[in-house]
C-alpha cells in the first residue's frame, strides 16, 4: 500500500477542528481551563522545574507568540500529551525537551510558526503538526533532534517549500516514527548560512556568534520519511528505514563509513554487511519471500518498476516470466525489437525485447496460433516447463534430488509438462500445496521468484 503524504495530517486536523464542536469539560481538578494552560505554560518555562509534566486536558497558548522551553541543565524536561492536543503558535527550545505521549492521540499543533530547537529535542510516541504552511520542526546548529517514535506531519504546499524537518547545521538522528513531508538538510561548511545567538538554560540571549560554519549530520537507523530527502554537503548515515521519496541520486554515506549512490527514488533500504540494499515498498523482512527476492534484486533479474512496489500476491504475467528468465539466464537480450516474435507482441509490448530473447533461445513458445498472450497469468505447469528450459539450455545448476516427491493429482498435468513438474520437484525447485501440484493455478510473483532465487548460483543476502 502506498503512503500519502500528509494523509494522517489531514485526519488528525479533522479530528481537532471536530473537538471543537463536541462538548467538552473545561475546567478540573486543577482549576479552570485558563489557569490550567497558564499553570502548564509556567512549568515549560520555569528554569528549575524538574517534575515529569502530565496533560489532563486539551491547552490551547493563543495568548502569546510562543511558548519558550527551558530547564535545569543537565535534567530533561518531559511533557506527557497523555492523549490531549496542546495547541500554540509555536515552540522555542533551549533546554533538553522530551515530547511523549503515553495513551496515544495526543497532538502538539503549531497555528503559526514551527518548533524552533536550538537545545535536545526527543519525540516519543507524540505527534507534532503544523497547521499552515511552513515548517515543522527546525534543529538549529547547536540543536540534537532524536526521533524516537511517533509522528511529524505536515501537508505539503502548491510551492513545495514547507518541510516537516528542517535541519540547520544540527545533528538529527531518526529511529523510528514517521516523518510526512521533506527533509531539508543543511550543512554547508565554510559558507554563511544565518545568523546564531547563544542562550543560556533558561533561553536568555547571552551573546552573538554573527555568522556561523557548522557541518550537519543525519542518521537514519529507522523509521518512514514520505518526502523528500534533500541533502546539502553534510554527512549522512542511513542503516535502515525507508525513504519513499525522492532522494536526489546523492552520495550517502552507509554504516561502515563508505560512500553509497542511492538511485532516484529510494524505497526500502537494508543493511547487510555495511552495504545498503534498497528493496520494495510492499516486501519486509519478515516475509517469508523477502531473501529471495531481495537475491534477485541485488543480481538485476529483478527491477523496481514505476512505483516500487512488488506485488508479491499478484499472478505473474507470461510477459514477466520472460523478463525473469531472459535476466536470470544471462540472455542475450536486443533493445530493440525490429521484428516482433509473435502476433500479439509488438515492439511496444512491455517485455517485448525479453520475449523476442526467449523465443530466440529456445525458452518459450506461443500457443501454437501465433500468439504469446503476454499480459496472462502463467500457470504453474507452464512456468514449470519455462524453468526446466532455461536450466537445460543454460545449463543452470540444479539443487540436489530429493526422489520420492510426488503429487496426488499428477494426472490432472498436462503431457507436455508433467516431465518438467516432475523434474523440478524432484529437485526441489516447487512443492506443491498439500501434496498438490495444482497445475492450472496461476503461480502468485512471489512463488516464482522464490523458484528462481533458487537457481542462482551468487551467495544470498
Amino acid at each position: 500500500m502506498k503512503h500519502t503524504i500528509g494523509t494522517l495530517c489531514i485526519i488528525t486536523l479533522f479530528a481537532i477542528m471536530l473537538s471543537a464542536f463536541l462538548p467538552i469539560d473545561t475546567a478540573s481538578a486543577d482549576g479552570s481551563n485558563a489557569d490550567y494552560t497558564k499553570e502548564i505554560v509556567a512549568r515549560l518555562e520555569d528554569p528549575q522545574y524538574t517534575e515529569a509534566i502530565t496533560l489532563v486536558q486539551d491547552v490551547d497558548v493563543q495568548d502569546r507568540s510562543c511558548i519558550e522551553i527551558a530547564g535545569p541543565e543537565g535534567h530533561e524536561k518531559v511533557l506527557d500529551l497523555n492523549g490531549h492536543t496542546l495547541s500554540c503558535k509555536c515552540v522555542d527550545n533551549h533546554g533538553n525537551f522530551r515530547l511523549v505521549d503515553s495513551v496515544g492521540g495526543g497532538v502538539l499543533v503549531l497555528n503559526f510558526d514551527c518548533l524552533m530547537n536550538y537545545g535536545t529535542l526527543t519525540v516519543d510516541g507524540a505527534t507534532i503538526m503544523k497547521d499552515g504552511s511552513g515548517c515543522v520542526v527546525i534543529n538549529n546548529w547547536n540543536g540534537v533532534f532524536h526521533l524516537v517514535s511517533g509522528h511529524v506531519c505536515i501537508s505539503p504546499s502548491p510551492e513545495g517549500f514547507d518541510h516537516a524537518l528542517e535541519n540547520r547545521g544540527g545533528v538529527c538522528t531518526i529511529d523510528g516514527g514517521v516523518i510526512s513531508g521533506s527533509i531539508a538538510i543543511y550543512g554547508e561548511a565554510g559558507k554563511e548560512l544565518y545568523p546564531v545567538y547563544a542562550y543560556d538554560m533558561a533561553g536568555n540571549v547571552i551573546g552573538s556568534t554573527g555568522m556561523r560554519w557548522h557541518d550537519g549530520t543525519l542518521t537514519i537507523n529507522g523509521g518512514l520519511i514520505e518526502g523528500e530527502l534533500q541533502v546539502w554537503d553534510t554527512d549522512v548515515t542511513i542503516t535502515g528505514g525507508a525513504i519513499r521519496g525522492d532522494a536526489g541520486g546523492l552520495e550517502f554515506r552507509n554504516a561502515a563509513g563508505e560512500f553509497v549512490t542511492l538511485l532516484s527514488p529510494t524505497y526500502e533500504l537494508h543493511e547487510d554487511n555495511g552495504e545498503i540494499k534498497r528493496g520494495y515498498w510492499d516486501v519486509s523482512v519478515d516475509d517469508w519471500f523477502y531473501v529471495p527476492v531481495q537475491r534477485l534484486m541485488d543480481d538485476g533479474v529483478l527491477d523496481y518498476g514505476e512505483d516500487g512496489n512488488f506485488e508479491p500476491s499478484d499472478p505473474l504475467t507470461r510477459g514477466q516470466a520472460a523478463a525473469l528468465l531472459a535476466r536470470a539466464c544471462g540472455a542475450e537480450v536486443a533493445e530493440e525489437v525490429t521484428e516482433p516474435p509473435f502476433l500479439d507482441v509488438f515492439s511496444s509490448t512491455p517485455y517485448a525485447k525479453y520475449i523476442n530473447a526467449g523465443r530466440r533461445a529456445g525458452l518459450l513458445s506461443g500457443d501454437g496460433r501465433g500468439q504469446f498472450h503476454p499480459e496472462s497469468a502463467v500457470t504453474r505447469q507452464e512456468f514449470a516447463v519455462l524453468v526446466m528450459n532455461a536450466v537445460h539450455k543454460y545449463g543452470l545448476e540444479l539443487p540436489a534430488e530429493a526422489p520420492g516427491v510426488a503429487f496426488q493429482d499428477e494426472d490432472a498435468i498436462a503431457p507436455w509438462a508433467r516431465e518438467a513438474a516432475l523434474d523440478g520437484a524432484t529437485h526441489g525447485l516447487w512443492q506443491g500445496s498439500g501434496g498438490a501440484f495444482m497445475p492450472q493455478q496461476p503461480i502468485s510473483r512471489a512463488e516464482g521468484a522464490t523458484i528462481l532465487a533458487r537457481l542462482i548460483t551468487s551467495p544470498p543476502p
